[in-house]
C-alpha cells in the first residue's frame, strides 16, 4: 500500500527568555510626539459564518464549504505574493519578511490539513451484492468502477476522494507471492516417517493451489514449470510484471469515462498488454492490492471518502486483511445485501461478523449515523409469486389493482384474439379483392379484343365488379374493425402497464417493509444486548439510535436516468439512491461541520495576521520603546497561561479522566472469559466454528494451516477463521456494555465543563494581556481593544483541540483491542508450537486434545496477563495528556504572540538590533499588494455568506409511501401507440376502374 502523506504541525519551542528584572521594566510614560492624525487600522471584523448557528443544517455547511474555496483561493494568492518577494531579495535577512515566510508555512499546513481530512464511508456486503453498482449510482457514473466481473469487482480495496488540486491519480502496490518454493523444499527433505511427510506436502500444495490462479493469471504457467522457478526466475521472466510491481501508478485524465478506461486493465480479469506493443497481455488484478481515485463529485465534498471493500466472506485472504485494515479506521459503514436474500435467507444484519458488531458498538458507530443497510435490486420481485406466498394481503388497493390487472390481461388475450382472427378474415378478403380486381382486367382486355361477344362480357364484368365493390367494402369494413381492436387494445395495455406498475410498487414497498422491520428488530435486539439495562430508559431520548434500512434499485435508477419507464419506479426518489446520498450528508453532517469550523478558525487566523501586518502606519509612535520590550513583558503572562491550562485541564480533571475505566474487576473478568474460552477453543476444530447448528468437521490440513499461523486470519476453501478473533469475542462481549458507558458517554460528558474552564482561563489570559499593556502605556490598549476578534479563532481553535485531545483518548483505547488480540495470540503461540510438535499417527485428535487441555489450564492466567496488559495500555494513553495539553498550550499562546506581534508592526519600531532589509519603497508596494487581497478576501467571505439565495434547499428523499399516478399518466401519454400490425399486407386495392 502506497505510503499516506500527512502535514504536523511543528511546534514551537516554548519562549524562555529570561523575565527582566522589576528596575528594568520601562514604566508608563507621556508620548513624545503628538498625536497621529491618520485613522488607526480597521479592526478584523467578525465573519457570517463565525455566527450562522440560526441557519438550517444544509445552509451552514454550504455557507462554510464556500467559504473554505474563497479562503484557499486567497491563501494562495497571498503566498505567492510572499514568495516573489522572497525570490527577488534572497540576501535579505529581514525579521518581517521572515515571519511572512513562517506565515506562508503555516498557510501550507492548514490547507494540507483540510485536504488530508477523510471520513472513510465503507460499502461493504457479499459478493454481487451490487456494492459498486451503489457506489457507481453515488458517483453518477455507471460504468466507473467495474461491477459485472467476477474477479475484478471484489479483487482490491477501491478508494474514491474528493479531487482537491483537478489530478487524479491512482495509487497501486503489488503483494509478491512466495508460496512456491515450499513444496520443493518438503519434497527434498527427508523424514523418518512417511505419514509426516504426507501432511507437510498436502498443506504445502493446499496453500499453493490456493495461489496459483492469480500465478496462473500473471505467467500463464505450467504448474509443473512453476515448480523448476524460484521468486527471481519468475520475475524476471516478464519485464512488464517486474516493472508494476513496487510502484505507484498515477493516472490523470479530465474526462472520467476515458480515465475510467485507463485504470480498468489493472481491475478487471481480462488480458492487456501492459508493457506496449509487442509484449505479451496478462491480467495485473492480483498486483494490485489498493487503488485510490480522485474525483470531483459533490457528493465526496467535506471530506467523504467512499470505500469498495472486497466481499465479505472472500476467501482470499490478502484482501480479507487489507479490508480488516480498512474496517479498523472506518467513521460510517453500510452493509449491502440483496432484497431476496435478505427476506428468504436471513436478515441482512447477519453478514456482519460479531467481532465486527462488538467493534461498531465500542467506538459508538452502531447507530443510524454511523451504520446503515442498504437492500439492493429491489426491482427483483415476481408479482404474482410474492402475493401468493403474502399471508394477509388486505390493501384493498391492492386487491382491486391484482383483480384489475388480471381482468385486463383477460381481456387483452381475447382481444389479441380478436385481432388475429380479424386479421386474418382481412387477408383473406383482400386476396379475394385482388383476384377479382385481375379478372376484371382481364376481362377488360378480353372485351376489347372480342368484339362480337362483348354482350356477354360486359354482363360478366358487370358481375366482377359488384362482386369486387362487395369485397372492397367487406375488407374495408373488416378493416376497421381491425383497428378498432388495436386501438382499443392500446387503451387495455396503458391500463393494464398503469395498475401492474402500481402493483409492482405495492408489492416492492410491502416487501422492502417487511424487510426493513426484520433488519430493525434484529438490530434493536442486539442494541439491547450490548447496551443491557442502558438499552431503554438512559438512552430512550437519543435521536441517533436505531438503524437506517434504505432499499435501493440501481437498475431502476439508471433506466430513469435515460428517461426510460420503469415499472414501480415512477421517478428516481423511487429508486433509494437520493435517499442513500441524503443519508450520508446527514450521517456525517456533524464531522464535516466539526473539520469545516476548524479549517475555518486556521484561515480566520491566518487572515487576522496578514491584515494586522498590511496595516502599517508610514509614521510609528515614538513611545520610547519597541515590539521586542512588548514581547518581553508579555512573555511571563503568556507563561503563566500555559501552566495555569495545564493545572485547569490536567490536574482539575485528573480524578474524572482517570475514573474511565472499562476494566473493572479484572480478575473476575479473567474467570468468566476462561469458561467462555472452553467452548471456543472446543470448537475450533469444526468447519463452521461460529454456526450453532453445523458440525461438520473441517479437514486436518485446515486444522494444521491455522495452528502454523498461530491462530490468526486463514482463508480456507469454503470458510475464513480467525481463532485469536474468536477468543477475544467472549472478552469484548463482558467490557462492552462498560466500555460504551466510559469512552461514549462519560468521556464525551467531560468536554462541557472542561470547555467551560478552559473559556475561563482564556478570558484571565486576555485581560491579563490587556493589564500589562495599559501599565506600559495606554496607547498601547488601542490597537489591541480595537481587534478582539483577531483572537476569538484562536480561542475557537483552543476548544477544538480540547475536544479532539479528549476524543483521542477513544480513539487510542480503540487501538487497545487489536493489542489484545496480539496478546492473547502471544499466550496461544508455544501452545500451538508445540501441538505442531505432535507428529504420530492421530496427530490430528492428539492435536485438538492438547490444545483443548493447555487452554483450559492456562486459560484464567492467559486472560489475567492480556487484561491487565490492556488496562496498562489504556492508563498509558490517558498519561499522555499531560504532554498534549502542554504542546496545546505552547501553541496556543505562540498564536497569541503572533497575533499581537502582527497588531504591532505598524504602531512600534522593531527596536535597535532589528535589521530592516527590504527597502522601504519595496516593503511598501508588498503592504499594498498585501492589503488588496486581504481586503477582496473579506469582500468575498461577506459576500458568499451575505445572501443564501444560491443554496439549494436538499431534498430528505425519502422513498414515497404512496404511488405517483401523476407522473405516470405524464409519461404514458409520451409512449407510442401499439403498431396495428402488417400494414402491406392489410392494404386495399385502389386501381382506376373506369
Amino acid at each position: 500500500m502506497g505510503p499516506s502523506i500527512s502535514a504536523s504541525i511543528e511546534k514551537k519551542p516554548t519562549l524562555k527568555r529570561k523575565v527582566p528584572a522589576k528596575s528594568n521594566v520601562r514604566v508608563k510614560r507621556e508620548s513624545k510626539t503628538p498625536k497621529s492624525s491618520k485613522t488607526p487600522p480597521a479592526a478584523p471584523v467578525a465573519h457570517t459564518w463565525e455566527n450562522c448557528d440560526g441557519l438550517e443544517d444544509f445552509q451552514r455547511l454550504a455557507l462554510k464549504e464556500k467559504a473554505v474555496q474563497n479562503a484557499i483561493g486567497f491563501l494562495n494568492d497571498l503566498a505567492s505574493k510572499i514568495r516573489l518577494a522572497v525570490e527577488q531579495n534572497p540576501d535579505v535577512t529581514d525579521s518581517s519578511l521572515k515571519e511572512l515566510q513562517k506565515w506562508a508555512e503555516d498557510k501550507e499546513t492548514a490547507i494540507q490539513k483540510h485536504r488530508e481530512f477523510q471520513i472513510l464511508v465503507g460499502v461493504a456486503g457479499s459478493t454481487g451484492a451490487g456494492k459498486t453498482s451503489l457506489l457507481n449510482a453515488l458517483l453518477g457514473a455507471s460504468e466507473f468502477l467495474p461491477s459485472s466481473c467476477e474477479q475484478a469487482a471484489t479483487a482490491v480495496v477501491c478508494q474514491i476522494l474528493w479531487n482537491h488540486d483537478e489530478t487524479p491519480g491512482r495509487e497501486y502496490r503489488a503483494e509478491f507471492l512466495q508460496a512456491v518454493e515450499d513444496r520443493r523444499d518438503i519434497d527434498e527433505q527427508e523424514y523418518e516417517d512417511e505419514d509426516l511427510r504426507t501432511q507437510d506436502a498436502a498443506e504445502a500444495q493446499k496453500t499453493i493451489d490456493g495461489l496459483i490462479g492469480k500465478i496462473n493469471t500473471i505467467w500463464d504457467l505450467d504448474p509443473e514449470d512453476l515448480k523448476q522457478m524460484t521468486p527471481e526466475k519468475l520475475l524476471d521472466s516478464d519485464a512488464a510484471v517486474l516493472n508494476l510491481l513496487g510502484t505507484t501508478l498515477h493516472l490523470h485524465r479530465s474526462d472520467a469515462d476515458e480515465l475510467s478506461r485507463m485504470v480498468r486493465p489493472y481491475l478487471d480479469s481480462t488480458a492487456h498488454r501492459h508493457g506496449g506493443e509487442g509484449e505479451r497481455a496478462f491480467a495485473a488484478w492480483p498486483l494490485v492490492k489498493h487503488v485510490r481515485q480522485y474525483l470531483r463529485v459533490d457528493i465526496l465534498k467535506s471530506g467523504i471518502s467512499l470505500v469498495d471493500l472486497p466481499g465479505l466472506g472472500d476467501m482470499n485472504e490478502s484482501r480479507a486483511a487489507v479490508a480488516r485494515e480498512f474496517y479498523e479506521s472506518l467513521a460510517v459503514t453500510m452493509i449491502v445485501a440483496p432484497i431476496i436474500r435478505a427476506a428468504d435467507e436471513k436478515t441482512a444484519i447477519s453478514l456482519l461478523g460479531n467481532y465486527q458488531e462488538l467493534q461498531l458498538q465500542m467506538d459508538g458507530r452502531f447507530n443510524k449515523k454511523g451504520f446503515a443497510f442498504v437492500v439492493s435490486k429491489t426491482d427483483d420481485i415476481n408479482v404474482d409469486g410474492y402475493l401468493k406466498r403474502s399471508q394477509n394481503v388486505a390493501d384493498s388497493e391492492v386487491v382491486q389493482d391484482y383483480d384489475v390487472s388480471k381482468k385486463l390481461d383477460e381481456e387483452l388475450r381475447q382481444l389479441d384474439a380478436e385481432v388475429k382472427a380479424r386479421q386474418k378474415e382481412f387477408r383473406k378478403l383482400n386476396r379475394h379483392l385482388k383476384g377479382v380486381t385481375k379478372q376484371v382486367a382481364i376481362m377488360v382486355t378480353n372485351a376489347d379484343l372480342c368484339i362480337g361477344t362483348i354482350r356477354r362480357l360486359e354482363n360478366e364484368l358487370k358481375t366482377l365488379k359488384y362482386q369486387k365493390k362487395d369485397a372492397r367494402k367487406q375488407a374495408t369494413v373488416h378493416r376497421r374493425l381491425v383497428s378498432r381492436a388495436m386501438k382499443l387494445r392500446t387503451t387495455k395495455s396503458k391500463q393494464r402497464e398503469r395498475h401492474r406498475s402500481r402493483l409492482i410498487f405495492h408489492c416492492t414497498t410491502m416487501r422492502n417493509s417487511a424487510v426493513q422491520k426484520r433488519i430493525v428488530k434484529d438490530f434493536e435486539h442486539r442494541q439491547r444486548k450490548f447496551k443491557g439495562s442502558r438499552s431503554s430508559d438512559a438512552s430512550g431520548d437519543r435521536n441517533d439510535e436505531g438503524v437506517e434500512v434504505i432499499p435501493v434499485s440501481t437498475v431502476a435508477f439508471w433506466q430513469l436516468q435515460k428517461n426510460e419507464r420503469m415499472p414501480g419506479f415512477p421517478r428516481d426518489v423511487y429508486t433509494g439512491v437520493p435517499r442513500t446520498k441524503s443519508w450520508l450528508q446527514e450521517a456525517t453532517l456533524g464531522r464535516r461541520e466539526e473539520h469545516l469550523d476548524s479549517v475555518l478558525n486556521s484561515y480566520a487566523t491566518l487572515l487576522n495576521w496578514i491584515q494586522h501586518w498590511s496595516q502599517s502606519q508610514s509614521v510609528k509612535t515614538n513611545m520610547g520603546f519597541t515590539k521586542g520590550d512588548v514581547e518581553e513583558i508579555l512573555t511571563p503572562v503568556h507563561e503563566r497561561f500555559r501552566e495555569l491550562l495545564q493545572a485547569q485541564t490536567v490536574v482539575g480533571f485528573h480524578d474524572q479522566i482517570m475514573d474511565i475505566d472499562p476494566l473493572r474487576n479484572k480478575d473476575d473478568l479473567a474467570e468468566i472469559c476462561s469458561k467462555k474460552a472452553k467452548r471456543v477453543v472446543g470448537r475450533w476444530h469444526l468447519l463452521y466454528p461460529e454456526s450453532e447448528t453445523n458440525t461438520t468437521h473441517m479437514h486436518w490440513q485446515t486444522y494444521q494451516a491455522n495452528i502454523r499461523r498461530d491462530g490468526g486470519p486463514f482463508a480456507g476453501t469454503k470458510s475464513e477463521y480467525h481463532w485469536i478473533e474468536q477468543l477475544v469475542i467472549p472478552v469484548l462481549e463482558l467490557i462492552v456494555e462498560q466500555w460504551d458507558e466510559e469512552f461514549n458517554n462519560k468521556l464525551p460528558a467531560l468536554i462541557k465543563p472542561m470547555t467551560t474552564r478552559v473559556s475561563l482561563n482564556w478570558d484571565s489570559y486576555m485581560k491579563e494581556i490587556s493589564s500589562n499593556l495599559k501599565d506600559l502605556d495606554d496607547k498601547l490598549l488601542g490597537p489591541f481593544e480595537r481587534c478582539p476578534s483577531s483572537f476569538q479563532p484562536i480561542q475557537k481553535k483552543l476548544g477544538d483541540e480540547v475536544r479532539r485531545i479528549l476524543g483521542n483518548i477513544a480513539g487510542e483505547a480503540a487501538r487497545c483491542r487489536v493489542k489484545l488480540i496480539r496478546d492473547l495470540q502471544d499466550s496461544m503461540r508455544p501452545i500451538f508450537y508445540e501441538a505442531l510438535s505432535v507428529r504420530v499417527k492421530g496427530s490430528y485428535a492428539a492435536r485438538r486434545g492438547l490444545i483443548m487441555t493447555k487452554a483450559l489450564q492456562n486459560g484464567i492466567e492467559m486472560f489475567r496477563i492480556a487484561l491487565h496488559k490492556m488496562d496498562k495500555n489504556l492508563r498509558k494513553d490517558k498519561a499522555q495528556l499531560p504532554e498534549s495539553f502542554a504542546s496545546l498550550a505552547a501553541t496556543i499562546s505562540e498564536s497569541v504572540r503572533l497575533q499581537l506581534s502582527a497588531v504591532f508592526e505598524g504602531v512600534l519600531p522593531r527596536g535597535t538590533g532589528s535589521k530592516e532589509g527590504l527597502s522601504k519603497r519595496t516593503k511598501i508596494q508588498l503592504r499594498k499588494e498585501i492589503q488588496m487581497l486581504v481586503v477582496q478576501w473579506q469582500a468575498s467571505w461577506k459576500a458568499s455568506c451575505g445572501g443564501l439565495e444560491w443554496v439549494e434547499r436538499p431534498d430528505p428523499c425519502h422513498v414515497p409511501k404512496d404511488f405517483d399516478n401523476e407522473e405516470l399518466d405524464v409519461s404514458e401519454t409520451s409512449g407510442s401507440e401499439t403498431d396495428p400490425g402488417d400494414l402491406d399486407d392489410m392494404d386495399l386495392d385502389t386501381d382506376n376502374e373506369e
